[in-house]
């Protein structure tokens, strides 16, 4: 429409330009809707040559909507020194946090690995998935092969201790970032997540 959009009118013969729009989604799919959800755009140009109207439609472009995932990794004072004193431990909660979700997700692994300094206690607090350390590579894992969709987040929660080699500060890191990945099992795609580090004038 020129009149909304003026500059469209000025464009000349095999002259080619950019049309920038946005589009707003739901904020879930549907609750009896099929198929993967997605936002469907077509152009359609309508011009007229000499007398003749003419109608240029273009292909159908699909873009899936990915499920929204709320994710936190925090840490938690326990006991020892506080703040950490060199070469003496301090016991830390960690609680990775997951949800909600807006739709279902399958082959979920979220790991990180542990800093220098940084030591698995093997005391872990979970309902969901299966959470292991693997001492050769020093990374923790979790890993759950289907999550319906959240509506409440749940908690992964386990113990580290830290014992630094030297005088710490608040940019002490306590526990590294972490990457997540997931299916969407109504989309079919994979999705890939990462939290930053807990440091130590993050921990409550």
């Amino acid at each position: 429409n020129k009149d909304t959009t003026a500059w469209l009118a000025e464009i000349k013969p095999q002259e080619n330009q950019v049309l920038s729009f946005t589009i707003s989604a739901r904020t879930e799919p549907p609750v009896n809707s099929s198929g993967p959800p997605a936002v469907a755009a077509q152009a359609t140009l309508r011009a007229k040559l000499g007398d003749q109207d003419v109608i240029i439609a273009s292909d159908e472009n699909k873009t899936p909507i990915l499920t929204n995932i709320e994710l936190d990794s925090l840490g938690n004072y326990v006991s020892g020194p506080n703040p950490p004193l060199p070469d003496q431990a301090t016991i830390y909660n960690i609680v990775w946090k997951l949800g909600p979700t807006s739709s279902e997700l399958k082959d979920a692994l979220w790991s990180a690995v542990l800093p220098k300094g940084v030591k698995w206690l093997n005391d872990t607090d979970f309902n969901l998935g299966e959470l292991k350390y693997k001492p050769d590579t020093n990374r923790v894992e979790w890993r759950a092969s289907k999550i319906t969709k959240l509506t409440e987040p749940v908690n992964i929660k386990f113990k580290i201790s830290a014992a630094p080699t030297g005088e710490v500060t608040n940019n002490y890191i306590i526990f590294d970032q972490t990457s997540f990945s997931a299916t969407d099992s109504l989309a079919g795609e994979t999705l890939s997540l990462f939290t930053t580090a807990v440091k130590l004038g993050d921990v409550k």
